[in-house]
């Protein structure tokens, strides 16, 4: 093939792919680019919009979960707790009385508004936490006291005790329930940080809780090692209850004490007093003691000091010393005539003087007494008195010292009743 007819080949060809190329545009569809990008676009704002529903979802779903909290936390599900305080019954228990009318008290707990206290439908005068009072008649024979407590979300509840009221007027005191109950506070130290540890404090403390708890039927709390801090933290608890008119409350405390010749006044020792102290200010001083036991409003209370200097609790012992102060032991006939008086009494185990320990796991000996007393169960009758306990530990030596305080009134008394 020369040269020429190479160079017509090659323009057949190229007109020919020419020629094709045509063709095929002529049969493709043709391209409207506004459309690709509209179709671009619009994928794009699905794309979009459905991470922002999924977004949209999830938040809603938090807002709920938060929501739920919210109303969780706003409105719980209703709690309630109720303690009778007057008459003073264990559940199941019925008081009886020739009374016409007796005085209600209680106190209740709840995360609930409570508008209205009511005893078989009489309202009573409601106080500060919790606490409630009223004045109702008693029906003759068996009835129900029906306590009742309305809150204002709607909610109800019912609490009650059962009641007897005799037909029969000459009914003696000894047919009759009391209605108090008793309480027992025990504080106990064995271990200080600056003064000589004890044997005997804790051990006689907790004999005692066992004879009140099992033989009376006390209601008892023993408070070991205390600071000076959680003294006073537990009496204020003390301080704060509410107390019926014939509730008890047996306070003892057993451990170090002393006497400051410059203060003129005895103080017990807590388990972080320090001996480096002119100002007595880590001690219990028994002028707050008389103070706080004085004002805790309880009826009946007395008071027992197991330390050294603990007469000197009475003021009279702190400043002349030695002389016996005791007077002879009577025994009352009914316990309602002997709990209608206010009672501040107390017992120590000294005078102005150090008193012994005892040998290890014998119990102090003013203990060992006391305990002796509560062990008689007061003989026949079951009523251990005040005045038969002083029987019971006036041999003890040092001699142990007694007395009133506060606002004590004549002819009072403090009561240990085996149930």
């Amino acid at each position: 093939m020369n040269v020429n007819s190479y160079a017509q080949v090659q323009d057949e060809f190229e007109s020919m792919f020419e020629v094709i190329d045509e063709d095929l545009k002529k049969d493709a569809p043709k391209t409207n680019f506004g459309d690709v990008f509209e179709e671009m676009d619009k994928k794009e704002v699905e794309k979009k919009q459905a991470q922002n529903d999924s977004i949209v979802n999830e938040k809603s779903k938090e807002d709920v979960e938060a929501a739920v909290e919210t109303i969780a936390i706003k409105d719980p599900e209703p709690t309630f707790s109720f303690r009778l305080i007057q008459p003073g019954l264990e559940r199941g228990d019925k008081y009886v009385t020739v009374e016409k009318e007796i005085n209600v008290k209680g106190e209740f707990s709840t995360n609930d508004n409570i508008k209205e206290v009511t005893v078989n439908g009489k309202p009573a005068k409601m106080f500060e936490n919790g606490y409630f009072e009223v004045m109702v008649a008693v029906p003759y024979m068996d009835n129900t006291m029906k306590v009742r407590f309305f809150s204002e979300e709607g909610h109800y509840y019912e609490e009650s005790f059962q009641t007897f009221r005799p037909l029969n007027k000459d009914v003696s005191d000894n047919e009759l329930m009391r209605s108090g109950k008793d309480y027992a506070l025990l504080f106990a130290t064995n271990e200080f940080s600056e003064y000589s540890s004890l044997v005997n404090p804790i051990p006689d403390a907790k004999a005692i809780s066992k004879e009140l708890k099992q033989e009376y039927g006390y209601e008892v709390e023993v408070v070991t090692n205390p600071s000076l801090e959680e003294f006073f933290l537990k009496l204020r608890e003390y301080a704060g209850k509410h107390y019926g008119n014939e509730d008890q409350l047996f306070i003892f405390f057993a451990g170090h004490g002393i006497f400051d010749d410059t203060f003129k006044e005895g103080f017990v020792v807590a388990s972080d007093s320090k001996k480096s102290d002119p100002g007595k200010s880590s001690y219990v001083s028994h002028a707050r003691l008389h103070t706080i036991i004085n004002n805790i409003p309880c009826d009946h209370v007395l008071l027992m000091l197991d330390v050294c200097f603990g007469g000197t609790f009475d003021q009279k012992v702190a400043h002349r010393g030695s002389e016996e102060i005791y007077e002879a032991a009577e025994k009352d006939k009914y316990i309602r005539r002997k709990l209608q008086y206010n009672t501040r009494l107390y017992i120590t185990s000294g005078g102005k003087e150090y008193v012994p320990d005892g040998r290890p796991g014998a119990h102090s000996p003013f203990t060992r007494k006391f305990l002796e007393a509560l062990r008689n169960q007061g003989g026949s009758d079951g009523i251990l008195t005040y005045r038969e306990i002083l029987v019971y530990i006036d041999q003890t030596k040092p001699e142990p010292r007694s007395g009133e305080f506060g606002d004590n009134e004549p002819g009072s008394d403090f009561l240990f009743i085996k149930k």
